[in-house]
């Protein structure tokens, strides 16, 4: 309709003006033929109703025709207002249209540029956590060589301090070699030097032993030749005077051998005591010599008191107590001994020697 209307207001009036008159024209041509067809049926002629028809003048046409045009007109100004309408709305849904183009591209632009900052962001967000990664694998790789470093330093110092240990050990070893081969070098040098003092000992012994030997061959060389003398003249007076002699000589014998046998006793005691005494004057007592040990010593003299000979007889089980024994006696050479007959006395002795006393 709003195309009709469109092909022109004057043009739609005189349309619809035609199909007004059109419109009465058929109304009275059709109450005509319903009259005349009653008629020629032959049956009875009923009354026809004739309805007045309005005659419509040409004025009444004509303002009819007007009253449509006005009707027309408004019509099409209401149409154009409409239409005007339309396209402002048009207009305007195409301004909003193109407006939310803009808004749309706008958006898609933004959302492009966001798109393109999220990638980028991304892409930086990867790089930061690559070379996050990258810096953590080298810290890692950094302790792993500290670790590995301090093993290795640890394994190092370990194998020093072995190695000092090790040193350190055999130089205690080598130490404690050399102070027991330093002992051992001062035991034997001390035992070299009691021993050559033991054999300038025994030299000297054997040098006063032949030195008395040869006083007493020569005293006994002497006395005998005394004797021989002596017996010279006691034969001599016995020829002299025989019978007076014989009997003397007898009785004076007995007194004198009665008189030795009876005081021998208490002179060799005093012999032994002296002796005694100057042998524990020169003892040395060894360390860790316990009380309640002893020995038994043998000992042999010289004329004028050098010792010929020490020998232990009894030992004490400690060997150090029995060889400080025999020592003091070789120290305390010469001893004092009598002269002449008591020498007999004390010649051939043993001792009983004890860290307390020698009996």
């Amino acid at each position: 309709m709003l195309a009709r209307f469109q092909l022109g207001p004057w043009a739609w009036a005189l349309s619809v003006a035609f199909h007004v008159i059109l419109l009465v024209a058929l109304t009275m041509d059709w109450t005509r033929n319903t009259a005349g067809t009653a008629g020629r049926e032959g049956g009875p002629l009923q009354p026809v109703v004739t309805e007045e028809v309005p005659v419509i003048s040409d004025e009444r046409l004509l303002e009819e025709v007007r009253r449509l045009q006005e009707e027309a007109v408004e019509r099409e100004e209401a149409a154009i207002g409409l239409r005007n309408r339309e396209d402002n709305q048009l207009a305007d849904l195409r301004r909003k249209a193109e407006e939310e183009k803009r808004r749309l591209e706008e958006m898609r632009k933004r959302q492009e540029e966001l798109a393109r900052q999220q990638k980028a962001e991304k892409e930086r967000l990867d790089e930061v956590e690559r070379q996050r990664k990258a810096e953590e694998k080298k810290k890692q790789q950094a302790e792993a060589d500290r670790k590995q470093a301090e093993e290795e330093a640890r394994k190092q110092q370990e194998q020093l301090k072995q190695q000092e240990l090790a040193a350190r050990k055999k130089a205690e070893e080598e130490k404690r070699k050399a102070e027991e081969a330093k002992k051992k070098a001062e035991a034997e040098k001390k035992r070299a030097a009691e021993a050559a003092a033991a054999e300038k000992k025994r030299q000297a012994a054997e040098a006063e032993k032949k030195r008395q030997a040869e006083a007493a061959a020569r005293k006994q060389k002497a006395e005998e030749e005394a004797a021989r003398k002596t017996a010279e003249a006691a034969a001599a007076a016995a020829a002299a005077a025989a019978g007076s002699g014989a009997g003397s000589g007898a009785g004076s014998g007995s007194s004198a051998s009665g008189s030795g046998t009876g005081s021998g006793g208490g002179r060799a005691d005093r012999y032994v005591s002296a002796i005694k005494a100057k042998i524990q004057r020169n003892w040395q007592r060894p360390p860790g010599v316990e009380e309640g040990i002893s020995c038994e010593l043998r000992v042999k003299l010289f004329p004028g008191g050098g010792v010929a000979l020490v020998t232990v007889v009894r030992s004490s089980g400690n060997e150090a107590f029995d060889r400080s024994a025999e020592n003091a006696v070789w120290r305390a050479d010469p001893l004092p001994v009598p002269r002449g007959n008591d020498f007999d006395l004390v010649k051939d002795l043993r001792l009983i020697f004890d860290p307390s006393k020698i009996r």
